[in-house]
């Protein structure tokens, strides 16, 4: 009973549980919720940061807006939309995190826990030093990705953190 309480209370945030789901996490909807709204979710981040980024899964070519919860195991990337407005363009989670998707897959969770779920998929590696998983949910708005901090092979994949953006990007 006692690890139950424990469990309960690592995925209660500001009163509402946290999950990944095919929005992004619960509440915070990727390329929709803004700034305002993720800080109502979450409450204030433990650091905010604002930075010049080009990448597929964050922004064009435009200054950024990071907001940091360490405690919480959530970085939320944003990008300006119009000159008021910052929406949540993808999520990154990683330990202490403890949410998990619909097939209750999260951080620490080996390639043969994933592929009992979603069958056999495939590693992709990327030339930076890690490898991921991609496990999108049919007609899901975002692409889930699942990473490895490293080049690793099936029997070596764990995931590390997971990666929630848009599915059109």
């Amino acid at each position: 009973m006692i690890i139950k309480a424990m469990i309960y209370i690592l995925l209660q945030f500001n009163g509402h549980q946290i999950g990944i789901n095919e929005n992004g996490l619960d509440g915070i909807v990727v390329d929709s919720t803004s700034y305002k709204n993720v800080e109502q979710i979450l409450g204030e981040p433990d650091k905010k940061d604002k930075y010049w980024e080009k990448s597929p899964w964050i922004s064009k070519g435009n200054y950024v807006k990071v907001y940091t919860y360490e405690k919480k195991g959530i970085i939320i990337f944003m990008d300006k939309v119009t000159s008021k407005n910052w929406v949540v363009k993808s999520i990154h989670v990683m330990k202490p995190f403890a949410g998990k998707t619909k097939k209750e897959i999260g951080i620490g969770d080996t390639y043969a826990e994933i592929s009992q779920k979603y069958g056999e998929l495939k590693i992709y590696s990327i030339s930076n030093g890690y490898s991921y998983i991609e496990i999108s949910e049919p007609k899901s708005a975002v692409v889930v990705e699942l990473i490895c901090d490293d080049f690793c092979k099936k029997s070596d994949f764990k995931v590390d953190w997971i990666r929630i953006t848009k599915t059109n990007q």
